[in-house]
C-alpha cells in the first residue's frame, strides 16, 4: 500500500533539504483525512505518538478520536443530518452509538449540531432525612473503671507465668 503522504522519516529529510519548518504544519494537517485516530497516524506514518500529538497541539490540528471506526458514523451522512438540524441524541439513535461519540465526531470534523434542551434535573428533596442519633458518650469515670479492670487483668496474667 502506497501512502499519498510522506512518512515521518521522509518528512524530516525533506525539511533538512529545504530548511523549511513551515512544511511540518502542512504535513500534520495532511494526515487527518487519511487516518481514523492519532494512534492510527502514528502507526501508518512511523512518527512517535507523543511527537505527533505535540505537533498537532502546536499547529492546532485535531485528529479524529477513533469514534468513527467504533460507531460506524458516516461523515457525509452526518453532515447531511446536521444540515437538517439534528441533535446529538437523535444522531446517536440513527447511528446506534452514544451521544458523546456523536459530539466528539462532530467536533473533530467541525460539524455543527443543534443544541438540545437538557432533561429535567432530579427533584429537590425539601425535607432531608433525619440523622441517626449519636451514640451515648462514655463518662470519664467509666473510662477509668475500664482501664483499671484491664490493668488488673493484665497483672493477673503476668502472675500466672
Amino acid at each position: 500500500m502506497t501512502l499519498p503522504i510522506r512518512t515521518w522519516a521522509e518528512q524530516k529529510d525533506h525539511e533538512a533539504l529545504e530548511g523549511n519548518m513551515d512544511s511540518r504544519a502542512a504535513w500534520v494537517r495532511s494526515l487527518v483525512p487519511h487516518v481514523e485516530s492519532l494512534n492510527d497516524a502514528s502507526r501508518k506514518f512511523g512518527c512517535p505518538h507523543t511527537t505527533l500529538r505535540s505537533m498537532a497541539n502546536n499547529y492546532g490540528v485535531k485528529f479524529p478520536s477513533g469514534c468513527a471506526k467504533k460507531s460506524k458514523i458516516d461523515e457525509a451522512e452526518m453532515r447531511a443530518l446536521s444540515a437538517n438540524g439534528i441533535t446529538a441524541r437523535e444522531a446517536a439513535k440513527h447511528f446506534k452509538c452514544s451521544p458523546t461519540a456523536v459530539r466528539v465526531f462532530a467536533r473533530a470534523r467541525g460539524i455543527a449540531l443543534t443544541l438540545e434542551e437538557r432533561s429535567a434535573p432530579p427533584p429537590v428533596k425539601l425535607r432531608p432525612e433525619p440523622k441517626p442519633p449519636e451514640p451515648a458518650r462514655i463518662s470519664g469515670a467509666d473510662v477509668m473503671a475500664m482501664y483499671a479492670k484491664k490493668e488488673s487483668a493484665a497483672l493477673r496474667r503476668v502472675g500466672r507465668r
